[in-house]
């Protein structure tokens, strides 16, 4: 039998190599990134609708499988399931600057229905998250598609210590969902266009119940889309937005969290951060720079002082982390990707790699909302609420 602490690197691994193949797919494809070139640099026509915003519905099935990460968790894969997937969209209209930044980008709704191939365990789940899709025309009539949803899923069964006691990897009914996807799309006849590709979808409660493994569900898709309600648009800019200019800029962000620790039916605990970052312009879309970070966790002083049986002071709990930083700008709302590193902690029992990802909102040209994941690689910490000052 291999020694827990060969299991706890090698488990550090595999999830370490799961989130750069992702992150390299999902975030770095080059319409979203590096902009595009040529002709693509000329002012497009947007488009407007007849009646209300959306203008395309598309039915998209996928094939994928139980991600397990966790040596715990190798009972919960039984075998690969179908998914459905039903996404309703807008394309923008070009009113405002950043429409045209990144190719008249759709947002939208995705409503998801899974059950794991594990109904009885596992449950069935039906989540609805909001979704902005980016395009990158390869040549005519074909594209490499972007689609990124967040938002809330709610699954039929979880832990009951006596009743669904295998269920060892979701603490409650209402989690986040999350769900990311790189497709191929052919138009294939006129306001028809078929789509094929990858996607991975994750669920978990933030660790707001444990206990919260979380639920991974990388998949291969295909779907249809139909376009209707369309007509051509103005390139006319309404709103020239706030798309960031080519300088580095500085933030710092206090914030604050909840989350639960074993044994189940315990009291919820207080976690708190500062974030200092100072990142670099790379273009108008993209801004990359250091981190570093201090946090000092409520639910760390338990664990440690129940398992030591001794006090520890607030600068022994406090951890240090540095790591990069990832954004992608929206006009005022900024999309974040963070990996860091724990220079200082006292937990030699969890990874030492911590990740972030997650919104910021400009509320004024200073004053900043922040709602983020904080995990550990694919497993998820506690969510972060904070309101920060850019310098």
């Amino acid at each position: 039998m291999m020694p827990t602490r060969q299991i706890f690197y090698f488990e550090a691994k595999k999830r370490l190599i799961c989130f750069v193949v992702f992150f390299s797919l999902f975030f770095l494809t080059p319409g979203s990134v590096l902009g595009e070139q040529g002709d693509s640099l000329r002012p497009r026509v947007g488009v407007d609708r007849v009646v209300g915003f959306f203008d395309a519905i598309e039915p998209v099935f996928g094939y994928g499988f139980l991600m397990s990460h966790h040596p715990s968790m190798r009972h919960l894969v039984k075998d690969q399931f179908t998914s459905y997937q039903l996404n309703i969209s807008g394309t923008t209209s070009g009113k405002q600057h950043w429409h045209h930044l990144y190719r008249f980008p759709s947002l939208g709704v995705s409503f998801y229905y899974a059950d794991f191939a594990y109904p009885d365990v596992l449950g069935e789940v039906y989540a609805v998250m909001p979704s902005i899709t980016l395009k990158h025309k390869i040549a005519k009539g074909f594209e490499i598609v972007n689609r990124n949803s967040l938002g809330m899923g709610y699954l039929t069964k979880w832990y009951h210590p006596t009743e669904n006691y295998r269920n060892n990897a979701i603490g409650r009914g209402l989690n986040i969902a999350l769900s990311l996807n790189i497709e191929a799309a052919w138009n294939i006849y006129g306001p028809l266009t078929l789509k094929g590709g990858l996607s991975l979808t994750h669920f978990s409660s933030g660790a707001k119940a444990v206990p919260n493994k979380g639920l991974n569900i990388p998949a291969v898709n295909a779907g249809l889309v139909w376009m209707f309600n369309r007509k051509e648009g103005s390139n006319e800019l309404v709103d020239p937005g706030t798309i960031a200019e080519n300088h580095s800029q500085t933030y710092i962000i206090p914030s604050f969290g909840f989350k639960r620790v074993f044994p189940v039916g315990g009291p919820l605990y207080a976690e708190y951060g500062i974030q200092i970052a100072h990142v670099f312009s790379i273009n108008e879309k993209i801004r990359l720079g250091p981190a570093v970070d201090l946090f000092y966790s409520s639910s760390d002083k338990a664990v440690l002082e129940n398992r030591d049986d001794k006090q520890y002071s607030f600068g022994e709990l406090a951890k240090i982390g540095a790591g990069i930083s990832y954004e992608q700008v929206y006009n005022r709302l900024t999309f974040v990707v963070q990996a860091g590193y724990y220079l200082k902690t006292e937990r030699t029992d969890v990874i030492p790699m911590y990740n972030r990802a997650g919104f910021r909102y400009q509320l004024t040209d200073h004053l900043l909302l922040n709602y983020s994941l904080k995990t550990h690689l694919f497993k998820a910490d506690y969510v972060e609420y904070g309101l920060g000052w850019k310098f």
